[in-house]
């Protein structure tokens, strides 16, 4: 998996590559920011700690569109869908070797390579403050435990 700095320039300009892409894509639709705000909130899975669709709202847009946010897993899929599009197609190449292997979402789960029972787990999902330290408690308690 591709590993970068987020002040590596090509990381920078990948971002603005997207935030160009998008708006190429909604010029062809004649869609708003707005439009594509409501279309992706149809899309975007359940927030598992809350019960309701994850969030995305105005701000979310404006930072894709401007190049100044990473998007999530679950932002590349939602809006993609919103789009007709298939998943990821606004990425350049550079953000999608990091989000996508052969087209497709990595697993969270996967083994790792010549280490028989050792598994490294992905995870890129927005949690409440208290879910998220208790997710890192979690990792870093059975980090300690390992053999």
């Amino acid at each position: 998996m591709a590993r970068f700095s987020h002040a590596d320039p090509r990381y920078q300009a990948a971002l603005q590559e997207m935030g160009r892409n998008l708006r190429k894509l909604l010029d062809e639709r004649d869609w708003t920011q707005a439009d594509l705000v409501r279309a992706t909130r149809l899309h975007m899975p359940i927030d598992l700690a809350t019960g309701l669709p994850g969030r995305y709202d105005a701000d979310n847009a404006s930072n894709m569109m401007n190049g100044k946010r990473r998007p999530t897993r679950a932002f590349v899929k939602a809006v993609s869908a919103a789009l007709g599009i298939e998943d990821g197609a606004f990425l350049p190449d550079f953000l999608r070797a990091d989000h996508l292997i052969g087209g497709e979402l990595k697993p969270l789960l996967t083994e790792v390579p010549g280490k028989p029972g050792i598994f490294r787990v992905f995870i890129d999902q927005e949690f409440p403050i208290k879910q998220a330290l208790r997710i890192v408690g979690a990792l870093e308690g059975e980090a300690n435990n390992a053999p």
